[in-house]
């Protein structure tokens, strides 16, 4: 993905998250380490799992959190050791968004694909 499109993303995501709801999200993390969606929906029941992902991703990194982390943390507070899992998260992020985007190509050949094959049995019929 270009830099110009992830930064269209992140500003239609930032357009819909008010700013004071990710800097509460920094100050229920701030110093207490790792937080699960659910100790987060317990102190803000109006948070949905979905919304907090959309304030941690609205945060810019300021949050993080992903697949088999233990919850959302401040990166400004991840430890020495914390770093490696990091930054093996970051590639497995990667090259999900690689194999996605093999799977996306992938689906616009076959519509093209049934689209002629559709035109051609429509022709064939008349």
């Amino acid at each position: 993905m270009s830099e110009q499109a992830e930064l269209q993303l992140r500003l239609k995501a930032a357009r819909a998250v008010h700013k004071d709801s990710v800097a509460e999200l920094c100050e229920l993390l701030r110093g207490r380490g790792w937080r699960t969606a659910r100790d987060l929906r317990r102190l803000r029941p109006q948070w949905s799992e979905r919304f907090v992902r959309l304030l941690a991703g609205a945060a810019g990194g300021a949050v993080i959190s992903f697949p088999g982390s233990p919850g959302y943390r401040l990166t400004a507070e991840l430890t020495a050791a914390e770093i490696p899992e990091l930054e093996h998260a970051a590639a497995a992020l990667l090259a999900q968004a690689r194999e996605m985007a093999r799977r996306g190509i992938r689906y616009r050949r076959l519509a093209a694909l049934r689209r002629a094959a559709t035109a051609l049995e429509a022709e064939t019929l008349s």
